[in-house]
Formats: structure tokens, sequence, C-alpha cells
């Protein structure tokens, strides 16, 4: 009975503990994700004038997301810095949240995984 009662507390001891570590997974996933939405929010913005653009203006946009590109990639590589490379399953599990954070740009698997280093 009492190996049965040490095992139990172990194993509940394990379970919380696992639990427990938990929130900071999602914690870091949370503030990658409110980072990734600042970082791209101005290419976002040009992509989508882009989109309903008369042909004759596109070049002047070009340029434009040129440098916004660019300085979203400055900012992902701080944030890269900050809370380190992502692993497969962890790009997925960002990638769910910004379905929710910042949807024009969660299904941009190319560009979360360029600019997340991937």
């Amino acid at each position: 009975m009492r190996r049965f009662l040490k095992a139990s507390l172990l194993f509940t001891g394990l379970v919380w503990y696992g639990c427990g570590s938990d929130t900071p997974t999602s914690e870091r996933f949370s503030r990658m994700a409110d980072a990734y939405c600042e970082c791209t929010a101005s290419l976002v913005r040009l992509n989508r004038q882009v989109d309903t653009a008369e042909h004759r203006h596109l070049s002047r946009y070009f340029e434009q997301i040129e440098t916004a590109y660019e300085q979203a990639r400055e900012c992902m590589a701080a944030v890269i810095g900050q809370y380190g490379l992502l692993n497969d399953a962890e790009m997925d599990s960002l990638r769910h949240i910004l379905q929710y954070r910042c949807p024009a740009v969660a299904d941009q698997r190319d560009l979360l995984q360029e600019l997340l280093g991937q």
C-alpha cells in the first residue's frame, strides 16, 4: 500500500510539474505572436494596398514593400534573439495563435518561416 501511495504521489507531482511548465511555453508563443504581428503590420498594410491598387501604380509599392520586409526581418531577428528559434511543432503552435492575433499573415507559412529564420 505504501508503494502505491508513494508512486501515486510521485506521479501526481510529475503531472503537476508538467502542467505547470506549460504556461511559460504558452506565454512564449503568445509574446512571439504579438511581436510577429507588430513586426509585419506595415508589410501587411502595404500588401493589402497592392491587392486593390491599379496596375499603373504598382511600381511605387515595390520599394515600400522591400523596405517594410527588411524592417520586419530586423524586428524578427530581435524577437528570435529574445525567444529563440522554433522547431516544426512549435511553429505550428505559433501559427495557431496567429490565426487569432493577426490572421492576415497566419496562413503565410513561407513568410513566417523566413522571418523566423527557419
